[in-house]
């Protein structure tokens, strides 16, 4: 039986990166469709100035899929936690599901066009997603080259901290391997069990296919981070959100990221009030 996965992405003064990106995506393919998958990209691409446009118009010739280049002078904000940045990103996103609504799809793949995945990421989503149908989105354990700071190891770290936030609605650890305060989560975390969030993007997630197709479900900046206004959503109409720390996606900074000191024990001062919390019960 054939899947179809939409892969959706945006793009933007990519032309550093875009070989390594689109080799990903042929690998993916190569191993993929022999399985019976089938995919449609669903890009958009704002304001570059390199050759990033032609280039994935290109590439596309030849795939199921389409292309939005926009010339809007929107801002360059970079990886920054502003809500001006997530107000552009979560419209950009939502133009670009608008425009899937004339496919049909089975899984929805949201990815950062720099994320770092192998294609067995995918089907491990696509299998946890069929086989637990309360499930809505699946994200993996994303880290970065930036050790455990806040746990002292030398692990990698999780990425999307601002985005990750626990059903109790206490924000994620940033520059910590175990990313969750609760007590709960934090053991669930080490034993490898995926755990059910109010939120988590960790710049790659699987959304099941009739979510965007049946449902309103949309990207916003109301209430911080794009990704959370979306699960938010989802989670209204009954599904669950899933981060799995067993499945694996990387980001790889290209320059050293030197983590704040204070912000590191602001976490740490967080994990032992946690801590000390869950004596107290």
């Amino acid at each position: 039986m054939t899947k179809t996965i939409a892969f959706l992405t945006l793009w933007r003064d990519n032309e550093k990166i875009l070989d390594r990106s689109l080799s990903q995506l042929e690998t993916m393919e190569d191993e993929l469709i022999p399985k019976g998958y089938r995919f449609t990209y669903a890009f958009l691409e704002n304001d570059s100035k390199d050759e990033t446009a032609m280039r994935l118009y290109k590439w596309l010739r030849e795939r199921r899929g389409f292309l939005i280049s926009e010339q809007i002078d929107a801002p360059k904000w970079g990886s920054v936690a502003l809500t001006e940045r997530t107000r552009w990103l979560a419209r950009y996103r939502n133009v670009c599901l608008a425009a899937l609504d004339f496919w049909k799809y089975d899984y929805l793949v949201v990815a950062d066009s720099d994320v770092h995945f192998k294609p067995d990421l995918l089907t491990q989503m696509v299998d946890h997603l069929d086989q637990n149908p309360d499930w809505g989105m699946i994200t993996p354990n994303t880290v970065q080259n930036v050790a455990d700071h806040v746990g002292e190891t030398d692990l990698p770290s999780y990425f999307d901290s601002w985005t990750l936030i626990d059903k109790q609605q206490m924000q994620g650890m940033t520059f910590a391997a175990n990313p969750f305060l609760s007590s709960h989560d934090r053991e669930d975390w080490e034993k490898g069990h995926p755990i059910s969030v109010y939120s988590a993007f960790g710049s790659i997630a699987m959304i099941r296919g009739e979510i965007p197709q049946e449902y309103e479900v949309h990207w916003s900046a109301e209430v911080g981070c794009e990704h959370t206004g979306l699960c938010e959503d989802i989670t209204k109409i009954g599904y669950e959100i899933i981060v799995d720390p067993k499945l694996h996606a990387e980001i790889i900074h290209e320059e050293p990221v030197i983590p704040d000191p204070a912000v590191v024990k602001m976490h740490q001062d967080r994990l032992k009030l946690a801590e000390a919390s869950t004596l107290l019960e």
